[in-house]
């Protein structure tokens, strides 16, 4: 049986991460991105990697 799950610290995290997995399976074409939406990953992977940064700390 497949799983699929997501990770986040509040809930707006997780609907933005839901959402963003909803949107990748639309047909539209590899590479063309609004500038909200690379924004939104930027921000995304920023706080990723400070999550990262402060638990190895």
């Amino acid at each position: 049986m497949a799983s699929l799950s997501f990770e986040g610290e509040t809930h707006g995290e997780i609907v933005l991460k839901v959402r963003r997995w909803l949107a990748s399976l639309d047909e539209s074409p590899e590479g063309s991105l609004t500038a909200v939406e690379a924004i939104e990953q930027g921000a995304e992977l920023t706080k990723d990697a400070l999550r990262i940064i402060a638990a190895a700390a």
